[in-house]
């Protein structure tokens, strides 16, 4: 048993990751900081690091951005249907409402929080466009190819919320290759933070180069700059790239993005042994699913009553997002989700990031247990 005495400060649910010696001091004084050449050696090497073609990528300011991005390159239409999740960041699902599409919800897996075929299938209408999946705590959906194949026969795209699940692992790979689209996550408190900041996979190219013209007012950015804004714009973007400064914060933090991954992972294995031996806990996502364990997510009774134990005993601890489904903006989505009523209950994500010490994994798992002994 480690006392509560022995812990100095609060372990942190996130902490923000930037490898130590960057300066930006060349960058800021170079007379240029827009998007420039730091941005496409980062759009390179982050396909480079996940076994991507770099074709189809294009890296933007928010992964929000690139679920905008990826809707309008799905086509989707005022009054289209998006089926989606109801237990996801806001982000996930604001594009849709701005762009008068429907959102419909689909319920979630019971233990896992994450997208199941089965649910899908309830959800999709004759008008559905397109599917949504959010990826959660570092876990890629299970079913993510059956998904894939059913959504594709009826001519569906699907989007893959891929936040929360940077570095984690598919059959073996960071990404399946039937995917239409994948939005990543630069955001502070991401594995691989660029600040803020975003990037998205399409499977087809043609996407990337109508994606590249709209992240920047519709110009062609490859043109001289004399003659940019001479161009005969074909259809309206927006203004949502990424520019020099993050793009280089993310190429020093691809340097140290397996060692961050591999200790999430590390200590989520200790959790998982240790919590075999505890009834009162419902592990959510096991380490045989090449999770990358942004957060550790568990399952437990009295969870309010949980969270505020861990508090008082400098342990944080959060919910990281809260059911949709239920908020004012989405009221003319409202349906019976049992699943989710059941999950929102009972979900709680603990500490396993790369500044949890292994004597901290002891000390939170004891705490969990003298709280339902």
């Amino acid at each position: 048993m480690i006392k509560k005495n022995m812990i100095k400060k609060n372990i942190s649910l996130f902490k923000v990751n930037i490898p130590k010696n960057i300066s930006v001091d060349k960058i800021l004084h170079s007379n240029f900081i827009g998007q420039g050449k730091y941005v496409d050696i980062f759009e390179e090497k982050f396909a480079n690091h996940f076994g991507m073609d770099g074709k189809n990528i294009l890296s933007l300011n928010s992964c929000t951005s690139a679920i905008a991005l990826a809707l309008i390159l799905s086509n989707v239409k005022y009054g289209d249907d998006i089926v989606t999740s109801p237990y996801t960041c806001l982000a996930t699902n604001s594009e849709i409402k701005r762009m008068g599409a429907n959102v419909v919800w689909y319920d979630i897996d019971k233990k896992t929080g994450l997208a199941s075929l089965e649910e899908i299938k309830k959800a999709i209408t004759k008008r559905t466009k397109v599917v949504i999946i959010a990826h959660l705590s570092g876990m890629i959906c299970g079913e993510l190819k059956e998904i894939l194949n059913y959504c594709h026969s009826y001519n569906i795209k699907v989007i893959e919320d891929a936040a929360q699940s940077l570095g984690a692992k598919y059959k073996e790979k960071y990404f399946c290759e039937k995917s239409d689209f994948i939005c990543y996550s630069f955001q502070a408190i991401k594995q691989l933070t660029t600040i803020d900041g975003g990037m998205l996979y399409c499977k087809k190219v043609k996407d990337v180069k109508r994606g590249k013209l709209l992240r920047w007012f519709g110009l062609d950015r490859t043109l001289s700059s004399e003659f940019r804004c001479s161009q005969n714009i074909e259809e309206i973007g927006m203004k949502i790239h990424m520019t020099d400064i993050p793009a280089y914060i993310g190429i020093k933090s691809l340097n140290t993005i397996d060692k961050i991954i591999k200790t999430h992972i590390k200590n989520a294995k200790l959790y998982e042994k240790l919590f075999k031996t505890l009834d009162e806990i419902t592990v959510c996502h096991s380490s045989e699913t090449g999770s990358s364990f942004w957060v550790y997510p568990i399952q437990v009774e009295n969870r309010n009553g949980l969270k505020e134990f861990l508090f008082k005993n400098k342990i944080d601890s959060s919910l990281v997002q809260n059911r949709l489904d239920d908020k004012i903006c989405f009221k003319d989505s409202y349906k019976e989700l049992p699943n989710l009523e059941y999950f929102i209950k009972r979900i709680l994500h603990i500490p396993c990031g790369w500044w949890v010490s292994k004597k901290e994994i002891y000390y939170i798992f004891d705490k969990i247990s003298e709280f339902y002994s």
